[in-house]
This record gives C-alpha cells, sequence and structure tokens, in this order.
C-alpha cells in the first residue's frame, strides 16, 4: 500500500465499514454473557447479517434474526480497537469532529431502552441495557484517557489492528454485508443517475427538435413572403 494520505484515507474507509459490525459484535458478546449467566445455558445468540434493499432504512428497535451457537467472546478488545480507530480518526486523520462510535453506543442504548419502554417488563433487556451503558461509560474514559497523552497511533498499527478486527468471524459476516450493502447502494444511484442522463438527453433532443421546427417553418414564410406578388 501507498504511504501519506491517501493510505490515511483508504484507512478512514475501512474503519468506517467496521464501526457498525464491531459494536453489534459487542452488543451480541454482552447478550450472550447476559443469557449465560441467567440461565447458565450453553447456548448463545448469535447476529446474522444480511444487506437491507436500497429503499430500507435501519429499524432502531429490531435486533434481526437471531441464531444459537456455542462461542463467547470478551467486549474488552472490541471497546479498546474502537476506542483506538476513534482517536485515528479524529485526532490523527483529522477526518470528523464528531465520534462515530460514541453515536453507535448512543442509538444502540437508545434502541434497549426503547425496547424496556415499550414492551412489557423484562431483565434481560434491562441487564443489556446496563451493560451496554457500562462499557459505553468505559469506552469515554479510554478515548479521554488516549487524547489526554495524545497517544502515538501509526499507519502500519491501524492497518493491522482493521487486519486483525475485519478476520474475526464475527465481526467479518456483518463487514461483509455493509460493503455488500453500500456497493448495492452506489449501483442504485448509478442507475439513478444514468437514467436521469436519458431524460435530460430526450428533454434536450425533443426542445431542439421543437426550435427547428418553428425555425424552419418561420424561414418557409419568409420565403413564401418574398416569393408572392405584391399587391
Amino acid at each position: 500500500m501507498e504511504n501519506g494520505w491517501q493510505s490515511i484515507k483508504y484507512a478512514q474507509f475501512e474503519i468506517s465499514y467496521m464501526i457498525r459490525p464491531i459494536l453489534e459484535a459487542i452488543r451480541n458478546i454482552l447478550r450472550n454473557t447476559i443469557l449465560w449467566n441467567t440461565t447458565q445455558s450453553n447456548q448463545q445468540i448469535e447476529q446474522t447479517s444480511k444487506p437491507l434493499p436500497f429503499s430500507a432504512s435501519r429499524c432502531h428497535s429490531c435486533k434481526g434474526d437471531p441464531k444459537k451457537n456455542g462461542n463467547s467472546r470478551h467486549v474488552e478488545m472490541y471497546d479498546q480497537a474502537s476506542a483506538i480507530f476513534s482517536h485515528f480518526l479524529i485526532h490523527k486523520a483529522f477526518a470528523r469532529k464528531d465520534d462515530p462510535f460514541l453515536t453507535g453506543f448512543r442509538e444502540m442504548i437508545a434502541e434497549e431502552t426503547y425496547s424496556c419502554t415499550s414492551r412489557a417488563p423484562n431483565d434481560f433487556n434491562r441487564l443489556l441495557l446496563q451493560e451496554l451503558s457500562d462499557i459505553g461509560n468505559k469506552y469515554k474514559q479510554e478515548t479521554q484517557t488516549m487524547k489526554s497523552v495524545d497517544a502515538s497511533i501509526d499507519l502500519p498499527a491501524i492497518y493491522e489492528l482493521i487486519s486483525i478486527m475485519s478476520a474475526i468471524r464475527l465481526v467479518h459476516e456483518q463487514l461483509v454485508a455493509v460493503k455488500r450493502r453500500h456497493r448495492m447502494t452506489i449501483e442504485q444511484y448509478d442507475i439513478m443517475y444514468s437514467l436521469l442522463f436519458i431524460y435530460q438527453f430526450k428533454m434536450h433532443q425533443q426542445f431542439y427538435n421543437v426550435n427547428y421546427y418553428l425555425l424552419e417553418k418561420q424561414n418557409r414564410s419568409i420565403n413564401l413572403f418574398y416569393q408572392s406578388d405584391p399587391i
């Protein structure tokens, strides 16, 4: 890969794709931890991922299609990776002023708050809401610490972390869906712009034909006038 700003720009795109997959991985791990602690069951919930159609938008109260599986992972790695990516985007690449991971945490907390208030009381959702709030607070502390010490993060380290995180199955599956959704959106926009171009071309052609017809009619009238016998 090339060095310099072009490489930084590519890293920005890769990180932007990973924001939601990492956050959903955190939520899924918390769900499984709560499920284990409350039921002592070996079964777990795994989030299945598929791209939404172009016209669809993400519903904040929907959780997707849960599927049972038997693995468990730790949240700390995802939390620290999120803080590193965020610090890189804001303070090293200067790509944005807001924190996209913190925004994602707030969205998930809002989703679980909605679940707790709009449905019958459920200990599982209340525990999940509390865990998400705790992880969100830890994340904010982590990012504030990195900012205060002006943590040094070089580009090769960012690419290595991107490679590590994207190889994790729980993140990778959602990452594939996110990128597929992005390609679908681009393709839809390409189709829309192509149709718009064709429409504008036809309208321009019709306008030209009408003007040409009026000009020819005017010329014929002038010719007839000069060819006619004077009174």
